[in-house]
């Protein structure tokens, strides 16, 4: 199952398995992320 939320990239920082991703949900706030388990896709 896929579902499309739109987010706003804030921040990102670190390399390789360790990069992070500050985002900004619409319903959610800010929230930061391990990008190597979120499943993003630039739009």
């Amino acid at each position: 199952m896929k579902s499309l939320v739109w987010v706003n990239v804030i921040n990102i920082e670190g390399n390789g398995n360790d990069t992070k991703a500050t985002v900004k949900f619409k319903k959610f706030g800010e929230k930061n992320l391990l990008l190597r388990f979120a499943k993003l896709n630039k739009v």
